[in-house]
């Protein structure tokens, strides 16, 4: 699992095979093994999956509560 905020050059995207598809983590181990930069800002602050109506709803509820 991994989440995250990506910032990326143009550049970068170039990697990424006209009409595929391809998961952050292997675009980014793509991008390091071309040589170029790649940082990461490590978060361990919680965090809410919001990807499906009922995580966002109870992420939603959470915040009115605090």
């Amino acid at each position: 699992m991994n989440s995250g905020i990506y910032v990326l050059e143009p550049d970068i995207l170039q990697l990424i095979p006209e009409g595929k598809a391809m998961d952050m983590p292997d675009l980014l181990s793509l991008a390091k093994k071309k040589g170029h930069n790649v940082q990461v800002f490590p978060v361990s602050a919680s965090w809410f999956d919001i990807g499906e109506w009922e995580e966002y709803k109870r992420a939603v509820n959470f915040i009115n509560s605090v």
